[in-house]
């Protein structure tokens, strides 16, 4: 089964990333401070951010409850999800804060479950998914500054998109999109933000998942679950 040659090198790619910047850190990265949620040991306490900054891991004061953090380019902003409610519905929006945690600001108001943002090269774009309410409602792709205005829409395939990630150059989305009613099964894509053209790069059998892409943008790596 032919690929895209943009993903035919994953496995090295996956490889390479070992010694090249961390995935979804500051572009173009160095070594550091380590950053990622945890799932905490009593259902009741969610998730929390936790941060490594060269010793042991410790909370950040804005991460009860935050999920899927992303650093800004520069190092100084943080993005994450958080689980709130608005009415009757439970759902996610985005925060940004200071690196530290501290000066949240939400960036989205309740729309549907909003998460799984990340940043543009630039630090002034950020992409994420988001789900209106609703039964067999479609998980669509959008983007908006870095203040949180200026909110678009990107896809429009009426299935569920998810884990968005900027190209280094700023100009292609690589995600990954599961049927509407099927989770069990994820190809990747790539979103052209010039042409708002999509290119399919996988086509199974397996379940491919979190594409990242290397610093020269030529590979992508990512996670596959075969059942």
């Amino acid at each position: 089964m032919r690929r895209s040659p943009l993903v035919a090198a994953a496995f090295a790619a996956a490889i390479c990333a070992i010694a090249a910047p961390a995935a979804q850190a500051a572009f173009p990265g160095t070594n550091g401070t380590i950053l990622f949620d945890r799932v905490q040991p009593y259902e009741d306490q969610g998730r929390t951010l936790t941060v490594v900054p060269g010793g042991a891991p410790a909370p950040l004061s804005a991460g009860v409850g935050g999920m899927t953090p992303s650093l800004s380019p520069d190092g100084s902003r943080l993005l994450f999800s958080r689980i709130v409610t608005h009415g009757r519905y439970g759902a996610a929006d985005i925060f940004v804060a200071n690196a530290d945690g501290s000066g949240e600001v939400p960036l989205t108001d309740g729309t549907g479950p909003e998460h799984g943002a990340s940043w543009s090269p630039d630090g002034r774009r950020i992409v994420f998914s988001q789900k209106p309410y609703g039964d067999r409602v479609p998980t669509e792709l959008w983007v908006m500054n870095a203040d949180g205005s200026g909110k678009t829409q990107l896809t429009r395939a009426g299935q569920h998109s998810y884990h968005p990630v900027f190209s280094p150059d700023g100009t292609k989305i690589a995600f990954q999109r599961y049927p509407l009613d099927d989770f069990d099964t994820a190809d990747l894509y790539l979103y052209d933000l010039n042409s708002g053209g999509e290119q399919q790069l996988t086509n199974g059998p397996g379940t491919e998942t979190d594409p990242d892409f290397s610093p020269d943008g030529t590979k992508l790596a990512y996670s596959v679950d075969y059942l």
